[in-house]
């Protein structure tokens, strides 16, 4: 069966726009991505971002850097995103009908599908798109219905939690590295069993054990006679967007917290050099989710003060 697909407008114009762009300017190959999110009959295309940095680019082929991509990605909640990839044929005037699929971009989506089935490619002349999926291993045109807008939270509902803990960790190490190690193994255990035993309550979702009284999030480090204690403390609001109720959302909410925690305990890792330091104290920053051309994006608050050491 073939998917329903659903574009905004101004997304559309949007690609269009960045395709003619690139070929006025330098008569180059322009790519950029679709974002918006999957459901179980469509594919809903809320926006277009184009891409900025190329590893190379010319006429007839481009590709982009791809850190650019897992930036972008990282830039959305669980199961918000990349829901496809475009990219044009600035030559137009020189074939019939530029908006073919050619056997690189067959190779591209059969990467992408092997990770969401309905990612679509698009290819477009710089005046038209066409949309392609694929199917038994072969590129499908589908026509998208263009309307005048994508917002996910008419069409996803949105559900969060509240979480605050505190773990701590003994041990001999005097770098930050393998005590934030030792730290982020045992909040993974204490993650997972609290989804395990979790509760969908309308929006809200309880996280039994994962319920401390936390104000902020950091790591603390003190040392003392034999060796160091390190303790983590964190306070977050893991967000998912989804169709419906159901096990789906804690195992989505689960995910989604091993990565928020994932990225603060990255900021500690990171947060300097323990020394001989008698106390050590690193702020990790706020994680939050806002609305953003009508998808949710994750937006980090760096801390008000920078590291604490005391001798």
């Amino acid at each position: 069966m073939n998917p329903r697909v659903v574009i905004a407008r101004p997304a559309l114009r949007s690609l269009l726009g960045h395709a003619a762009g690139v070929a006025k300017a330098s008569r180059s190959e322009a790519l950029g991505w679709l974002l918006g999110f999957f459901t179980e009959d469509a594919v809903y295309v809320a926006d277009a971002a184009p891409c900025t940095r190329y590893r190379s680019q010319s006429r007839y082929g481009a590709e982009a850097e791809p850190a650019e991509e897992v930036a972008l990605a990282a830039r959305h909640p669980r199961a918000i995103g990349l829901v496809g990839l475009y990219h044009s044929h600035p030559f137009g005037s020189e074939t019939e009908h530029a908006r073919f699929h050619s056997h690189t971009d067959d190779a591209t989506l059969r990467s992408r599908a092997s990770r969401a089935e309905d990612y679509l490619s698009v290819v477009t002349d710089t005046k038209e798109a066409t949309f392609f999926v694929l199917r038994r291993g072969r590129p499908l045109a589908v026509k998208p219905e263009v309307v005048d807008d994508v917002r996910c939270e008419d069409l996803l509902k949105r559900y969060t939690a509240e979480v605050s803990v505190r773990v701590s960790v003994e041990g001999e190490a005097t770098t930050l590295p393998p005590l934030v190690a030792a730290l982020a193994k045992d909040l993974r255990g204490r993650i997972d069993e609290a989804a395990a035993a979790g509760e969908v309550r309308g929006g809200r979702v309880r996280l039994p054990g994962l319920e401390g009284e936390a104000t902020g999030s950091a790591l603390r480090v003190k040392r003392h006679a034999g060796g160091v204690r390190a303790e983590l403390e964190l306070r977050l609001t893991p967000t998912v967007y989804l169709r419906r109720d159901g096990e789906e959302v804690l195992r989505a909410v689960r995910e989604e917290l091993h990565d928020d925690a994932a990225y603060l305990l990255h900021r500690a890792a990171d947060g300097g050099e323990l020394g001989d330091a008698s106390y050590f104290e690193v702020p990790l920053g706020r994680l939050s989710v806002r609305m953003q051309s009508r998808l949710p994006v994750k937006a980090y608050r760096a801390p008000k003060r920078a590291s604490v050491r005391r001798r």
